[in-house]
């Protein structure tokens, strides 16, 4: 027997071309699923308590007009949830749980695990055992970090991400983003390099080196700079980091702001070599001086 199930508030919702809207979400019958039926009687009977979902048709007969479940009297059924693809996250997720999980009444007992309440049914499945913890994944990259190139990595990574085989992408990512920003840091500079701008009075095209002017870039720049690569990555295969609920996602901002020399510059700085500076530069105000200073800044 096929069990059907859903997330919270995501059964499907049979109705005719005429029908009123309203009057349909108003319905008993709409809220009254196979699977949350099952869950309501894992709260009447004592029996259906110790059944999983796919161990229940073999105790219980499910009424179609009824829409309920009913105790078994007479012959056998075997039970067999969905399929569902990895791709679909959180619903894959379920239906793992579904497979060992007995005598839930609710979703959020789904949820619990040893008295506590997990907010995903993935974080569920990960305190119950029930995946791996990528680490094999990991421990991959770092191996083809010896002899491959950053950009090969960040490919390696996104097809990983691509094929579903990862089961918490956000938690490869966290041990691996190091790696899988190998090169950025330098295609940052280069692109720095080969930037100018045209000096009107002079009429020539002058150049920041990034040896001289000893530029810098953040970590968090960088990472950003990382997931953005990762995500044209993605693009290329009709895929996006939007797919994945727990990955971050790129700043688009920032991405388009990464390569202008001028802005980079001006974000280059030392919060403490200006203070210091500040602090001594306002002692040596004139009184009058200082007055419209604080002036202009508390105005602004």
């Amino acid at each position: 027997m096929r069990l059907p199930f859903h997330l919270p508030d995501k059964q499907q919702v049979f109705y005719g071309p005429d029908d009123d809207v309203e009057d349909i979400l108003k319905n008993h019958s709409v809220a009254s699923t196979m699977f949350k039926s099952w869950m309501e009687c894992n709260r009447i009977y004592d029996e259906a308590k110790d059944l999983n979902y796919i161990e229940f048709p073999s105790k219980f007969v499910w009424k179609k007009h009824g829409k309920c479940w009913e105790r078994r009297k007479v012959g056998f059924s075997i039970g067999r949830i969905h399929s569902v693809s990895p791709a679909l996250g959180e619903a894959y997720f379920l239906r793992i749980i579904l497979n060992k999980v007995k005598g839930p009444t609710s979703f959020e007992d789904i949820c619990t695990v040893n008295g506590v309440v997990f907010p995903t049914f993935r974080d569920a499945c990960y305190e119950r055992g029930l995946l791996d913890d990528d680490m094999e994944y990991i421990e991959a990259i770092k191996e083809a970090s010896n002899s491959c190139s950053g950009g090969y990595l960040r490919n390696l990574f996104a097809t990983m991400l691509t094929s579903h085989c990862l089961s918490r992408p956000d938690f490869v990512w966290e041990k691996s983003g190091e790696i899988l920003s190998d090169g950025i840091l330098y295609n940052q500079q280069r692109a720095l390099n080969s930037t100018g701008y045209i000096d009107r009075c002079n009429t020539k095209v002058v150049l920041f080196c990034f040896s001289s002017t000893n530029l810098s870039i953040t970590e968090d720049k960088i990472k950003n700079l990382t997931l953005y690569e990762i995500e044209k990555l993605l693009l290329q295969n009709g895929s996006t980091l939007r797919n994945f609920e727990t990955m971050p996602f790129p700043d688009d901002h920032a991405v388009s702001t990464s390569n202008n020399l001028l802005i980079n510059k001006e974000l280059n700085y030392e919060p403490q070599d200006l203070q210091n500076e500040y602090d001594n530069l306002f002692v040596s105000l004139t009184e009058e001086q200082r007055c419209i200073f604080l002036e202009i800044t508390e105005a602004v």
